[in-house]
């Protein structure tokens, strides 16, 4: 059991533990509002690049008939050669 001195004692280092606490506190709250731009800067970096996939992903659907195409005519031609070939 603590005596009236271990008492002071744990008292006054709970004492300088809350000062120094309220002390910090405008640097842990400056330090908590620069993480939190860091993030909203880092979400916008995010939705940039999501924007440049999307308009990638357009770009392909826009190419992809055309490819479609070329792939049918080389098959086709493909077939052709290899049936001359076997019938020959």
């Amino acid at each position: 059991m603590l005596g009236l001195s271990g008492v002071c004692r744990k008292l006054a280092k709970l004492s300088r533990a809350c000062r120094e606490f309220t002390g910090s506190s405008p640097r842990v709250i400056g330090s908590l509002l620069g993480v939190r731009w860091e993030l909203i800067e880092g979400d916008r970096e995010f939705t940039g690049s999501s924007r440049e996939l999307n308009e990638g992903d357009w770009e392909l659907a826009e190419n992809a008939p055309g490819f479609c195409k070329k792939m049918t005519e080389t098959r086709r031609k493909f077939s052709e050669v290899a049936g001359k070939i076997a019938w020959s």
